[in-house]
Order: structure tokens, then sequence, then C-alpha cells
């Protein structure tokens, strides 16, 4: 949504684009591929039968990390991760919870939001997929309903009317396919396919997803586009019913028509009153990259995977400028490097892991807290900007991102 869960114990574990691609209509061709096996209604989905980027390069060949971040990794990836999420469970609870299976904005704080909520959520889904155990993010999942209003969920606990965001809605609609994937329950797939019926009522009449209901500025936002196309394609891999996938391409068609730049990245949003906000987030760069991993994956046509890599390319260029990385929430940056680190798979040798590994590193040495087990300072980014609040959205993005570069190409595939 606008602009990551205690990391004390996973830390123990311790260019210039192309001219724009403009819009790019999606092939109409059936999704189940020849040399490729249909797994409908299963977690995972079809893959292309070899599909390599580059000329000799297999898919899933792993890409060098540095000494002390492979380390890193082959330790956490060993691990008792069930042990591991019993101790850290026991310290969030102390900060984060407020006397039920709720995580509050911030420590001390006196309520509960949706948002870091789902966050707090996803980085125990990423824990998930590590260990294949659901039970670490069971009591952030219950907690959810404390949100929920038919098919869709609030942004606060409180239960009269509110304007719902969209954005929030389709994180939360990813974390229950992640939830499926890692379990193989269909009641979540349920959820996720009823979450998107809700997102439908936001779609706009010329194309396009808004962001919140009822606003004075209405607006059609990356941060509601992007996670919203990826949850759509996700359900039509589990369930190849079409409505799934007009969906995604209405959304496609709007992306690339309106809201990406000239240099390959894509603006904030376009408003109603013809205005564009053009800020660049890391996150959303990272939902429109991992979509168009997920299309090549489900039409195995190549224009995707390098329309995902000119995406990758530019971000990473625009990301290693000017410390911008760094000072992104690190939120966004979790969103960012769980789908970049996907697009890895088919181009190993661009590095993406280890971007990922020296940020971590980096974070480690300068804006870890070695009295609290939490991150701060040291000019890191906030997602609420420059309170001096220790946010739990900020500290489930460090153990996402640590779950990531611990994962195999394989576990990356259940992340959503």
């Amino acid at each position: 949504m606008r602009k990551g869960f205690l990391l004390g114990v996973v830390l123990l574990l311790g260019m210039t684009p192309g001219a724009g691609w403009g819009a790019n209509p999606i092939t109409d061709e059936v999704i189940t591929l020849p040399g490729t096996v249909s797994t409908v209604g299963t977690p995972g989905g079809p893959v292309p039968a070899g599909a390599p980027a580059a000329a000799g390069v297999a898919p899933g060949t792993p890409a060098a990390l540095s000494p002390v971040a492979a380390r890193e990794a082959r330790f956490r990836a060993e691990q008792d991760w069930k042990g591991l999420w019993d101790h850290l469970t026991s310290r969030v609870k102390i900060l984060f919870y407020n006397g039920k299976p709720r995580f509050r904005e911030w420590v001390g704080g006196p309520k509960a939001t949706v948002w870091p909520h789902s966050q707090a959520l996803a980085a125990g889904l990423d824990l998930a997929v590590l260990n294949g155990n659901l039970d670490v993010a069971k009591e952030a999942l219950a907690g959810l309903e404390r949100f929920s209003r038919g098919n869709s969920y609030n942004p606060s606990e409180n239960h009269w009317p509110q304007a719902r965001f969209y954005d929030d809605n389709a994180w939360i609609g990813l974390d229950f396919v992640q939830a499926w994937r890692v379990s193989g329950d269909r009641k979540w797939l349920d959820k996720a396919r009823g979450i998107l019926t809700f997102l439908k009522e936001g779609l706009h009449k010329d194309g396009g997803l808004y962001w919140k209901e009822k606003e004075a500025r209405m607006s059609r936002n990356t941060a509601s586009n992007g996670p919203a196309l990826q949850l759509a394609l996700a359900i039509y891999e589990a369930t190849h019913e079409r409505q799934y996938l007009d969906f995604a391409r209405n959304l496609e068609k709007f992306m690339y028509g309106s809201l990406r730049s000239p240099d390959g990245l894509f603006w904030d949003n376009l408003g109603d009153d013809g205005t564009t906000e053009k800020t660049i987030w890391s996150y959303n760069q990272g939902t429109m990259l991992g979509a168009d991993v997920q299309f090549y994956r489900l039409t195995g046509d190549r224009k995707y995977l390098a329309r995902a890599k000119q995406t990758a390319d530019a971000a990473v260029a625009f990301f290693g400028t000017d410390d911008r990385l760094w000072k992104q929430p690190p939120a966004f940056n979790a969103v960012f490097f769980r789908n970049l680190l996907k697009l890895e798979e088919f181009f190993p040798d661009a590095g993406y892991r280890k971007i990922l590994a020296d940020h971590l590193d980096r974070a480690r040495r300068e804006a870890y807290d070695e009295a609290t087990g939490l991150y701060g300072g040291g000019g890191l980014g906030k997602y609420t900007g420059s309170e001096p609040k220790t946010e739990v959205i900020d500290q489930a993005a460090f153990v996402q991102m640590q779950s990531l570069l611990a994962m195999t190409p394989e576990q990356l595939r259940k992340v959503s």
C-alpha cells in the first residue's frame, strides 16, 4: 500500500535502459504448453519445459553470492525453522501484538491496521516456504479476520463502514495464494478468489484499478494494479478460468499504456483529473516485472521475459544511483526483491541475488541495533519517513528479504 517482524533471530544467520517498450498486447494462446504438465488446481501451476532466457543457460542455475551471504543462506536453509519461529514469535508478541493475533503498527502503538499486518503475515509465509509448514503463519492468518468485511478487508479494526484500499486487498490476496501453495488447502485459494471479486468493483470504465474507494482525488495506482495483476494471473494459473486472464489483461493494458515511463520504469499513479504522479517506488517495479515473469511461465512467449528483464535493468540502474535503494521503505524493497529473484532463474548471471545480499549485509552493519534486534537508523528508509518509531512493517520486510535470500528457485515459485 502507501509507501517487515522482528529480525533478531534471523540475523543469527548472522545502466541506461533502451527506449520504452510501450503497450504490448497479451496473446490469446491457451496457457498449458507442449512439454508442460498441466497442474490445474494444484500449487505451482504449469511451467514451460526448459525455456532459458539465454542460450546454454538452464533455469534454476544458482547465482553466485558473496561468501558471507552464501554461508548465511546455507545456515538459514539448514535450520529448524519452527524452532526459530517459536523464539521469534515470543518476542514479536511482546513488541507488536496487542493482546490478540494482530500486529500493532509500531512498538507501543494503540492500534493495528491491515497493511502492516499483511506484511507481517507475508514474513511468516516466507518462512513457511522454507520449512513447508504453515504453522508459522497461522496466528497472523487468523488475525486477518478482525479486519474482514465480506470478501474484502477494512484498513483498520473499526467495524463501521470504511473506505477500503484495493491495494491492501490485493496484497492479502497474494498472501492467501502463498498460503495455498504451501499448505495445499484450497480454502486459501477460495479466499483469494473472493478478494478478486471485490477488486472488480474498483475497475475504471477505461481500464485499470482504482487505489481506494471514495477518494477526493480518485486515482489508478501502480500499487493497486501491480499486485492485483499478479493475483489475477496466479488464480488463472490455478483455475484456468478465463475471467481472471481477462481481468489481468485489463490491468496490463492500462499499466503499459498509461503509467510506464519512457525509460522503462513505472510511475506511481494517474488521477481522474488527468495528472500523473511520477514518483518511482521500488515495489512498483517489482510487481510489474514479476507479472511479466508470470505471463512468460503461462504462455512461453519470450517477449514477456524480455520485458521483465528490461524493467529489472532499468530499476537496478535507477535504484543503484544516489543511494536510492537504501532510502526506499524496506517493505517496498522486499516486494521488489521477491520478484527480481524470480527473474534470476532465467538470467542467472544478472547478479540480482548479490544485490539483495549486499543490501542485507549493509543493513546489518549500519542499521541493526544489537540491543533490540531491530532495524532503523543509518539513513535506512522507513515506511513513515522520519518518524522515530519501530514499525512492524519495516521489521517484517527484513524477515522477508532474509528468507528470500535463502530460497532455491523452486521455493521462490511458491512466493506470491
